[in-house]
């Protein structure tokens, strides 16, 4: 029944979440530079600071800093002390504290998904009127659910190996699924009670969901299951917008 509604939605998703996209790419190269040292690093940086110290004592003359080149090789066997404890600690560090490196460069793209999220909601709520009125227009429409069960099956006939009785015995179980949910579907569009419109479509397809595993079998079921989630997410993510709920919990299908 949302495939109409859905070709509307699709078109502003696709925009807004190539704006994500290249966002997340343009960050890369940061991301990359800003690599915090690893411990090889650091040891190779104190070598080499002690190989110079040494080479620099050699130049001079013996008699004058002898006391002094024993105060450094003192001094480079504590550095080394302290890098040692440092690795043993990092060995032994909780997995949360060994990955913060890790963390901190998925940070900026955690951030870019916000920026494209807050974008995205923004647009469909300065859309929401023009949505809104196309989706009741087809609400009120008589034969909005017979065009549904109609895309859905020609869809199910491209992608899931329909043969013999399976079309005929999945295209009933879709009337039924319909004949039990849509009247209440168009009394919720036609409210704009978004909330609850919500919960009786992810109802709708889970009942779908339902009747193509008995129809087709585990694998054919979940491979076509896959194939709607993009649309599916969509129209859980514009519900919740226009419902005012955070998305987590609204679009985890």
């Amino acid at each position: 029944m949302l495939d109409g509604m859905q070709a509307r939605w699709i078109v502003a998703l696709l925009a807004s979440l190539a704006l994500n996209v290249a966002l997340w790419v343009r960050s890369r190269g940061p991301v990359e530079a800003s690599r915090p040292a690893s411990p090889s690093d650091c040891r190779s940086r104190s070598v080499s600071r002690s190989e110079s110290r040494s080479s620099s004592s050699s130049r001079s003359e013996p008699g004058a800093i002898a006391p002094r080149e024993h105060e450094r090789d003192d001094a480079d066997e504590h550095e080394h002390e302290r890098e040692h404890e440092h690795e043993q600690r990092q060995e032994h560090a909780p997995a949360t504290a060994r990955s913060a490196g890790a963390e901190a460069e998925l940070a900026p793209e955690e951030a870019l998904r916000d920026i494209a999220r807050d974008h995205l909601r923004e647009h469909w709520r300065a859309k929401q009127a023009e949505i809104v009125a196309g989706l009741q227009r087809d609400a009120l429409r008589p034969e909005w659910f017979d065009e549904d069960v109609a895309k859905t099956m020609a869809r199910h006939r491209e992608r899931s190996g329909l043969v013999g009785a399976e079309d005929a015995r999945l295209e009933a179980g879709y009337r039924r699924v319909w004949a039990e949910h849509g009247p209440l579907v168009r009394e919720l569009v036609t409210s704009e009670d978004w909330r609850e419109l919500l919960a009786e479509i992810r109802d709708v397809w889970r009942d779908e969901d339902r009747l193509a595993v008995r129809e087709l079998g585990s694998a054919r079921a979940a491979a076509f299951r896959a194939s709607e989630l993009r649309g599916r997410t969509a129209i859980a993510a514009i519900l919740a917008t226009f419902a005012d709920m955070p998305w987590d919990d609204a679009i985890a299908l």
